[in-house]
């Protein structure tokens, strides 16, 4: 006759020593929490932006796009919102977006206008990403999530006629 183990399935406890950095002493308690709490949660902020491909004539029309927040419990302190992109033809502006408390979840425009350059390689889609900070924890660094991560920014010739942009559909 086989003898069949069979291993009980523990849970993983990782302790709490408030007396971590010192020696333990008589008495000191450590206490135990399950590793699933001090699991990261998912992001419960979310910045949303207008559009993930922007259309911008070299040397003319701009392109406009908005940011805003999702969340389920509001900010406490301002949010700043900062485009970044390695792209030195592009412009933006303004170059911050600050965000009040009570203004979080309405649109604010960041528009992005293309230098004028001969060179045929700035033509390229160029990319956007954003930095978001706060003294808030929840609105801050990798506790938002951005919806869309990227924007692409396509690049038209600006040779011929073209159409202003207005950014509100007119």
């Amino acid at each position: 006759m086989s003898a069949v183990r069979h291993r009980r399935r523990q849970s993983v406890l990782v302790p709490v020593n408030p007396n971590a950095h010192n020696t333990p002493r008589r008495g000191s308690a450590v206490s135990y929490v399950s590793k699933s709490n001090t699991a990261k949660a998912k992001p419960t902020v979310t910045a949303r932006y207008s559009s993930d491909t922007l259309k911008v004539v070299e040397g003319g029309s701009s392109g406009f796009y908005s940011v805003h927040f999702q969340f389920t419990t509001p900010p406490t302190h301002p949010i700043i919102v900062s485009p970044m992109t390695n792209a030195h033809t592009l412009r933006i502006y303004p170059p911050v977006i600050k965000f009040n408390p009570e203004d979080a979840h309405l649109p604010q425009f960041f528009r992005v206008s293309v230098l004028h350059e001969t060179d045929d390689d700035t033509r390229a889609p160029m990319t956007l990403e954003h930095s978001v900070q706060s003294i808030d924890p929840s609105f801050c660094g990798y506790s938002v999530m951005h919806e869309p991560k990227i924007l692409t920014v396509a690049i038209f010739h600006g040779g011929g006629k073209y159409l202003m942009s207005t950014g509100d559909g007119t």
